[in-house]
Formats: C-alpha cells, structure tokens, sequence
C-alpha cells in the first residue's frame, strides 16, 4: 500500500520563487520584463503543460480502503543526497525556454528512491534526474504514525543560461 504526491520541496519552491518574482516584476520601471518574471511565466505554463500529459494516480488508499487526503500524514523529507542535480554544460547551452522535465518513483518506507519513471522527459536531462533521484534518501510518509511506501511526482525546471536569475528583493 503506497500513496501519491506531486513533490513540494521543488514545485512550493519553485511556486514560492514564482511568487516573489512576480511581486519584484510590479516593481520593474516601465512594465519591462524582468528575467525572474520571464522564468517564474516560463516555468508555469511548462510545469502545467507537463502535468496535463501525466496520467493521474488513482486516489491513495489505506489498507482497509480508507481515502488518504491531501494533508494527512506526514510527507517524505530529504535527509540525504542532492536536492538538485548538476546538469552538463552542453545539454544545457542547447536550453532555449525553460524546460520541466519530471519523474514519478517509489519512496520506500526505509527511505530510499526507486522505480523511477520520466513522466516529462527531455532526453539531455533524463539520465541524470534519474541518477540523481537514485542517490536521495528520504524519511518515511507517516499516516497515522504508521511508515507508508509513496509515490512521488519529482519535477525539474531547466532555465535556458542566456539569462542569469537575480533572487528576488526583499522587503
């Protein structure tokens, strides 16, 4: 018995920079463009496109047919390995809008990454989201305080390098 998850640390992150990115963007003289806000629209309509072509999950479910909902439980944290991967210079140099590539895997109740399948795919990236997913551990999702195997939706924005990303102002 397992349950499904889109992984926040990357898509609240992502979400999040979207977010204050947006608010910098209000404060760019003249209406002009800035190359956060360029990303943070970017990486939306990319992220969108990509989830629609994803084959939802069926609703997670306890071992005595109970419907988990979003919220329950306690999510998977990263305790090892690299939250992101290092992407060679050549494949990226060929990056002209913002790429979202993800994969779907298996967090085991013991913490490790497995099963992994590109459910947006890029082959210049995919090689190495899957390697760098393999070398991750996570703890456990807990419902109920019970560890449980889940299935999680990894997803990687690629941003073209002709455009370097200042972090966003803060107040």
């Amino acid at each position: 018995m397992h349950i499904s998850f889109v992984g926040t640390s990357a898509v609240a992150g992502l979400l999040a920079a979207s977010t204050a990115l947006t608010a910098s963007t209000a404060l760019t003289a003249c209406g002009g463009a800035t190359p956060e806000a360029v990303h943070a629209a970017q990486y939306r309509s990319a992220f969108r496109a990509c989830m629609a072509r994803i084959e939802p999950l069926p609703k997670p479910r306890t071992e005595t047919g109970e419907v988990i909902t979003p919220g329950e439980g306690e999510r998977p944290r990263l305790i090892s390995g690299e939250e992101y991967p290092i992407f060679p210079g050549d494949a990226l140099l060929r990056v002209r809008s913002t790429v979202v590539v993800a994969a779907r895997c298996l967090i085991r109740t013991d913490g490790t990454v497995s099963n992994c399948t590109m459910v947006c795919s890029d082959p210049a990236f995919d090689e190495i989201v899957l390697q760098n997913l393999q070398t991750r551990r996570y703890t456990p999702f807990l419902f109920r305080g019970r560890p449980m195997d889940v299935t999680y939706t990894f997803p990687f924005a690629i941003y073209p390098p002709s455009t370097a990303i200042r972090p966003a102002a803060t107040f």
